[in-house]
């Protein structure tokens, strides 16, 4: 290895949170021209190694060395207006830095567009791609692929797919590394994940049969009897002298199943996810429709983001809000919510409905508390039901005990979910609840709100989460909003009919196409060589289609 190409090297880095070791890394290095991504459960430690590579935090012990300029695009981290005039328009972001109300997704971009202009050797990116639509996300992916280095934490498959050339993943404090994007690493994973399978069931077969060998043993020796009480004093002698040799060989064989028993290396025994489906049931709601808006406009300082917008949610549906950033989204949730007065018209919720709202951010947890006390307040589930929601979430044995001052992005918003969801809200609006979440746990979540009964209305840009949860569309676009009965597959299929398609607007259907395209590199980077050709071919036909309604503007 050529010491000019090592652009950051660890070594023997420890670093503690209190008591508990969350890193210790023997060896590691960044190479000039490495595109790494960065995985793992929420609160393992990515974030932090990110900070002890940047220097913004200290090891206790061990030493980070840097051997070139490094940028850093961090997490939950508002971008400073003053300095962004220069940088914006490379991301078609320029007007942004003067916006009030700026939406998440455009915070990203104001962001990662300061840290692009740095131009520095070395990236540091956590999660860039967090509250972007499928159009943002498209450009950030393209301007990340020109940089030389690259350090990314994300939780983006189609991301990692497409830039890293190596995974790093951190897990009980430990980082290991796989060659290859983010595919190659879940095969790899499920590999060591069979083995150990494996090694479980060979450890515990052995030992269950020394075991069931020494059991077998003590019983022998149970039967070894003292003489008979009319036997003869030589015969007596005789038999004691047997008995003797017998119970000492029997001791010696049980002695030697122990040993075997205590030398054999302990096998841990691999976490298998808990598969069964969980129903959550709130308080009822009785009415046919949970809400109702007509004629409804709403935005900022009398301008409005669309207007004229007409939907009901009915009782118990699950309703996914889509279109681009800045389209109003997050604001019609929170004019929906009674937080800001519509410009227009009204909205009106069921007088049975409570609602409950997860925002972008986690203002409705106590800093004070730990996770279990978080959760626990103010919930009308039982106390079982709510340890089983946090276990499903990954917050397992002692870790329903973490302060929350300590937790990650991701594990804030896994609590805050809980919370809702225990909550008794038979009402929900949640605004990108997949954010900083790791991949089991946006798993977790999908199955958590499919057996939610009440009614859900979310905003979302992770297709297949939406396509996992949803069975309603309020898609806004171009001024207006569109509701449509039915999940993503079935809204595709209506689009792909000519005479529907005719009359649909270009920015909502390039949104469609946009997601579409990013749920294809998911499934071609992870497909089997016989299904390769047919997926390619539809990813194809998709960005065709995009490109020819993007030279058409």
């Amino acid at each position: 290895m050529s010491e000019r190409n090592v652009l950051v090297s660890i070594c023997g880095l420890a670093y503690f949170i209190g008591e508990r070791r969350l890193l210790d890394i023997p060896e590691l290095t960044v190479l000039a021209g490495d595109h790494i991504g960065i995985v793992g459960e929420n609160g393992c430690g990515k974030t932090t190694l990110l900070d002890l590579i940047a220097g913004v935090r200290q090891p206790e012990s061990g030493r980070v060395e840097r051997r070139c300029p490094l940028a850093y695009c961090r997490q939950l981290e508002a971008a400073d207006p003053a300095q962004m005039a220069g940088p914006l328009a490379a991301l078609g972001a320029g007007p942004l830095a003067r916006q009030a109300g700026r939406s998440g997704g455009e915070e990203t971009r104001v962001k990662l567009a300061a840290v692009l202009e740095e131009g520095a050797p070395l990236l540091l990116c956590d999660e860039p791609t967090a509250n972007l639509d499928e159009r943002g996300q498209a450009e950030i992916r393209r301007r990340l692929a020109e940089v030389g280095s690259l350090l990314l934490v994300s939780h983006d498959r189609a991301l990692l797919d497409a830039l890293c050339d190596t995974i790093w993943e951190v897990r009980d404090g430990r980082v290991g590394v796989y060659p290859g994007n983010y595919a190659a690493y879940r095969r790899q994973r499920a590999q060591e994940e069979e083995r150990a399978q494996q090694q479980w069931a060979e450890y515990t077969g052995e030992r269950a049969r020394l075991l069931a060998a020494a059991r077998q043993v003590s019983r022998r020796a149970d039967g070894v009897r003292k003489a008979p009480s009319r036997m003869g004093n030589s015969e007596a002698r005789l038999h004691k002298r047997e008995a003797t040799q017998k119970s000492a060989k029997i001791a010696r064989r049980k002695k030697v199943l122990e040993g075997r028993i205590e030398r054999m290396d302990r096998v841990e025994k691999p976490f298998e996810a808990d598969g069964i489906a969980l129903r959550i049931d709130p308080a009822p709601l009785r009415a046919r429709t949970a809400l109702t808006a007509a004629d409804l406009a709403v935005g900022y300082a009398g301008v409005p983001l669309f207007e004229g917008a007409a939907f009901t949610l009915p009782t118990g549906s699950k309703t996914a809000l889509i279109g681009p950033n800045g389209a109003g989204k997050t604001t019609l949730l929170c004019t929906l919510a009674g937080e800001m007065a519509p410009l227009a018209g009204e909205c009106r919720l069921s007088p049975q409905a409570k609602l409950g709202f997860l925002r972008q951010g986690f203002e409705q947890l106590d800093e004070g508390r730990t996770v279990l006390e978080n959760a626990l307040e103010g919930a009308l589930q039982s106390p079982t039901l709510v340890r089983t929601v946090l276990g499903r979430l990954l917050f397992r044995g002692e870790a329903v005990n973490k302060p929350l001052a300590v937790l990650s992005g991701g594990e804030r918003m896994k609590v805050a979910l809980c919370k809702l969801l225990v909550g008794g809200c038979n009402l929900l609006f949640l605004d990108e609840p997949t954010n900083y979440l790791d991949l089991p746990a946006v798993e977790a979540l999908q199955s958590l709100l499919q057996g939610y009964t009440g009614t859900l209305l979310l905003v979302s840009h992770d297709e297949a989460f939406v396509e996992g949860v949803a069975d309603r569309l309020l898609c806004v676009s171009e001024g207006g909003l569109t509701a449509f009965a039915g999940g993503l597959a079935d809204w595709r299929r209506q689009q792909e009919r000519p005479a529907r398609r005719a009359g649909q607007s270009a920015a909502l259907r390039k949104t469609v196409l946009e997601m579409r395209l990013s749920q294809l590199a998911v499934e071609i980077s992870a497909a089997p060589l016989e299904k390769k050709a047919a997926l390619e071919e539809a990813y194809r036909e998709a960005a065709e289609e995009l490109r020819a309604l993007k030279e058409g503007e």
